[in-house]
Parts: C-alpha cells; structure tokens; sequence
C-alpha cells in the first residue's frame, strides 16, 4: 500500500509512519548529510533501528528525550543507547512555525511523585485528555489546573504553560506503569 511518505520518497522516518507507536531497538547511529541536492551541507545524527531501513533524523527534543529513556546524561554519547528500547510515535501536537502539523517523538514515560498516591494525578489527568484528543485526531488544548476544575489545585505541579501530550496508556507496549 502507497502512502504520503512514498510520494515523499524520503530516506528518513517521517510521522507518517506511525499511525500508532511502535517500540524499536536502536541499532546505531551515524551523522549524514540531509541537505538537498546543491545545497551546502548540513550533517545531521541519524539514529537506526533494529528491523527498519529508514532512520530517524534526530532533532534536540527527541535526542534529549532519548537520552532520558535510556538513563543517560543529557550529553552523553549515541553509541551508549546502542541495543537499548524506545518508543516513537506521531505527535500531533508538534508545530511548526504558527501552525500544528504533527511530527515524531519519543516517548518519555510520566514521572513519578514521591509522597503521592499513584504518582502524579494531575499530570495522568492530561495524558487522558491528550490521548482522548490524539484519538480523534484533534490538537490538544492546553488546559491548566484550576480551583474549580480541580480540588487539588495548590498541590498541582506547574508545567511551565506546555501541553501534555505524552503518554499513550493503550499503546506502549511492556510499559508496566500501564
């Protein structure tokens, strides 16, 4: 079956292939050169998975968010992620410029609070939401906590005005926090 991405005819995964995410095991990495034909050169980390041909061109949000999933310092080295598992999924949330188009991200597992009850509630609370909203393939309204939309309010974290569209409780496989 053709889809977007073979009219694309990129080398590289794009968002299109991932209609619902999927766990790979990362199998390397090396940096290339993405520019298009006559254009100067622009060497980017393209990161390799287990099982696919494609690999993901990696930007600053899904390399950091690597690094966190395999338990590693933000500026460690790729070769440390090598046989280690992550998921990627299509984010429909992700901008570009002024406008949502979606993209490709890596899932970062919630964290958890200490002292609280299943964690943190009202980040679980968004995830809901986003999923519900992934779901039916509408963006994701930021929606911060208020006294009257939850009774917890002063305890509720501040996430800094982002959206929550992490965490796909149905999807992710081997995820026990789900």
């Amino acid at each position: 079956m053709a889809g977007l991405n073979d009219v694309k005819n990129s080398p590289y995964l794009a968002k299109e292939d991932f209609p619902k995410p999927m766990v790979v095991t990362i199998k390397g990495h090396r940096k290339e050169n993405v520019a298009r034909e006559g254009d100067p050169a622009e060497m980017k980390v393209i990161m390799y998975f287990q099982g696919l041909t494609k690999g993901l061109r990696l930007n600053v949000t899904n390399s950091r968010a690597v690094f966190q999933v395999c338990g590693l310092p933000e500026y460690s080295d790729f070769d440390e992620c090598n046989g280690k598992q992550i998921t990627i999924y299509n984010d429909v949330n992700v901008m570009m410029g002024n406008e949502r188009k979606g993209g490709i991200r890596v899932y970062v597992p919630p964290v958890e609070i200490p002292g609280l009850p299943g964690g943190n509630p009202n980040h679980q609370a968004k995830i809901g939401a986003a999923m519900a909203q992934h779901n039916a393939g509408r963006p994701v309204v930021n929606q911060e906590p208020s006294e009257q939309s939850d009774p917890d309010y002063s305890m509720a974290p501040n996430n800094g005005g982002r959206e929550a569209t992490e965490g796909f409780p149905e999807d992710v496989p081997g995820d026990p926090n789900f």
